[in-house]
């Protein structure tokens, strides 16, 4: 279930989504990811928002993963808009178009996510010149996050084994246990990883990517598609702009 949630695990499944060029995808995010948030009205980023869930769908990923990955900025969202309605009821409109900005750039992440897998991404940031340094620094994050997540469940069940969280007060100890916990095996997992390196002779320089230039027939369809959602929402903000 963790590898569903966080990994890239649908990513790695064949469909016309996960097939097009990582590049086209990432360019498409950013610019949408631009117009939602420019935008004075909630109604291009709610669009994003339903096209995004419709897209992942169509590719059977299970709503409950998605609504999972969505559940962190979804509460940050609507206790804005909460706030916004207690203190001023007027402000509900606005309070409607920052949960709008922040759920459609949050979906538009998880589209890219969700639809490439990290190999090709991290050739596609090679593609537009990003400095390799920071591409293995990302590799490397990327790797040991699920090493210090499966820590984190060794730790939580054995502390729930043993009553660590029968109330309140145990519950904080724990928590603060834990997290002690992970913050040193990071740095003991740093270290063994520095020292690994070292000894297979790392120089600087840990990978070489190789990307693919041309662009197939399905990428171009694909990027017409994006172009066309583009030109719509920009369309929408026009129409819509106060």
């Amino acid at each position: 279930m963790l590898n569903e949630v966080f990994s890239d695990y649908f990513a790695q499944r064949k469909n016309f989504l996960t097939q097009v060029d990582a590049r086209i995808k990432i360019i498409f995010v950013i610019a949408s990811i631009l117009t939602v948030i420019s935008a004075r009205a909630p109604y291009a980023g709610f669009a994003v928002i339903f096209l995004v869930m419709a897209s992942l769908l169509s590719i059977r990923i299970p709503f409950k993963i998605i609504i999972l990955r969505l559940s962190a900025p979804l509460g940050i969202a609507l206790t804005i808009l909460m706030v916004k309605i207690f203190f001023s009821f007027p402000g509900i409109g606005n309070g409607f178009l920052i949960v709008s900005k922040v759920m459609g750039s949050t979906s538009l992440i998880l589209f890219l996510s969700m639809t490439t897998p990290l190999d090709k991404l991290l050739m596609a940031f090679r593609g537009f010149k990003i400095p390799g340094i920071w591409v293995e620094v990302c590799l490397i994050a990327y790797r040991y996050i699920f090493v210090l997540l499966e820590d984190v469940v060794k730790v939580f069940d054995a502390q729930r084994a043993r009553l660590g969280y029968a109330n309140w007060l145990v519950s904080m100890r724990s928590i603060g246990t834990l997290a002690g916990t992970v913050i040193i095996r990071a740095y003991d997992q740093s270290l063994a990883t520095y020292e690994a390196m070292m000894l297979r002779g790392y120089k600087g320089k840990m990978l070489t990517f190789s990307l693919e230039e041309r662009l197939k027939l399905k990428d171009l369809i694909a990027a017409l598609i994006f172009v066309a959602i583009l030109i719509s929402l920009l369309t929408v903000n026009r129409i819509f702009k106060l």
